[in-house]
């Protein structure tokens, strides 16, 4: 039978175990945060140039258990302590203004299996800003998920200082076949949209919860 002293040195090591179980389950620190902005689709067809968009946006931003908890979103990007930054946006929220093409373009994107577009940046570097009125550059190398396939995307975004966090401005060119798209038709064909879109984003992050 376990004596007394047994029984306290076996709780003690147990609850030692769950303590760094769960230490290592959770490495990160989460900082949540609100959203204001778009994200854009922009390209071409054999008719015009469209452009659909939506505001229907969340984004959740990580960083190390070495962040201090009083600093806000740019001391805890400048100090290199985000280890992610994750945009969704919803497809069926995307709009052009014409119907028959927005039905067209979630059929694209594989709207009834993919719900979101999803962006993760897993790794972001500082630059000097280049362009007028920025805080700074980013180099982020992102994970891009359209229509369920996901690709490994590298590109820089302008940083521009806001009250209480950051406003993100950048672009990127994709191909939607790398993405496993056939680029949609209308009209029985006679209208085609170009192999090439633009991906932009315009969003503010503001810290609200850590």
């Amino acid at each position: 039978m376990m004596n007394t002293a047994s029984t306290i040195q076996t709780l003690v090591i147990f609850s030692t175990l769950l303590t760094a179980g769960h230490a290592n389950a959770t490495p990160n620190v989460i900082m949540t945060t609100v959203i204001s902005g778009s994200l854009e689709l922009d390209g071409d067809s054999s008719l015009h140039r469209y452009s659909a968009k939506t505001r229907d946006l969340r984004a959740v931003v990580h960083v190390d258990d070495a962040s201090h908890t009083s600093a806000d979103l740019e001391s805890n990007v400048r100090a290199g302590h985000v280890t992610s930054v994750e945009l969704v946006a919803r497809v069926n929220g995307l709009t052009s203004g014409d119907a028959a093409l927005d039905r067209n373009m979630w059929k694209a994107l594989k709207s009834d299996k993919f719900q979101a577009i999803r962006f993760v940046a897993e790794r972001v570097e500082v630059r000097p800003p280049s362009t007028s009125g920025a805080s700074m550059d980013l180099a982020m190398r992102c994970k891009l998920s359209v229509a369920g396939v996901e690709r490994t995307i590298v590109m820089s975004v302008n940083a521009f200082r806001t009250e209480g966090g950051l406003r993100i401005v950048g672009s990127k060119d994709i191909l939607m076949t790398d993405y496993g798209i056939k680029p949609p038709t209308m009209m029985l064909g006679a209208i085609k949209t170009a192999n090439l879109v633009v991906v932009k984003f315009d969003v503010e992050l503001r810290t609200t919860a850590r």
